[in-house]
């Protein structure tokens, strides 16, 4: 529950920071100039690279996904939402908007250091890190991190849900 609270917390600073210090005013926008088909053929790309990639590296024993019998409310909602949230902020959003360097180095780097954060091994880093590229494009593409955050849920909710089985 503490780390919901630091979260909470931590997207409430974000929030402020956006709105009240940068005047970026993201997210309205982002919500304005929603378009699904976009969305959906981007969520698909997305994932099917993501998991076809994951599937060459289970089948070569490379990696392995971690089982969980135990999965909480407050564990979907962090995963699922307030991670993705701030993730994409972090790594996509920010930098894309404040940091005015060639689009693909940016990427280089900033796919380097979500890998970073989420270090489990050598060949699930290279999941990670691919993800991040892919994500990136995906906000260069859309100009829409609401489209990146409903597509980094989606993703941590279908790993969450296959780490039941």
């Amino acid at each position: 529950m503490d780390n919901l609270i630091v979260f909470l917390m931590l997207l409430l600073l974000i929030y402020f920071i956006d709105l009240k210090v940068n005047n970026l005013n993201f997210f309205k926008r982002d919500i304005r100039k929603f378009d699904i088909k976009k969305f959906i053929v981007y969520l698909l790309i997305f994932l099917s690279i993501v998991f076809i990639i994951s599937f060459v590296l289970i089948k070569l024993g490379k990696i392995d996904f971690i089982k969980s019998k135990n999965i909480s409310i407050y564990s979907i909602v962090y995963a699922t939402i307030i991670v993705p949230f701030i993730e994409e902020y972090t790594f996509r959003y920010l930098p894309i908007k404040k940091i005015k360097i060639n689009k693909y180095i940016l990427m280089l780097i900033t796919s380097s250091l979500f890998t970073f954060f989420h270090y489990q091994g050598m060949y699930e880093s290279i999941v990670i890190f691919i993800s991040g590229c892919l994500l990136f494009n995906m906000y260069i593409k859309t100009d829409n991190v609401l489209n990146n955050t409903l597509s980094h849920g989606i993703y941590n909710l279908i790993i969450l849900l296959i780490s039941l089985l």
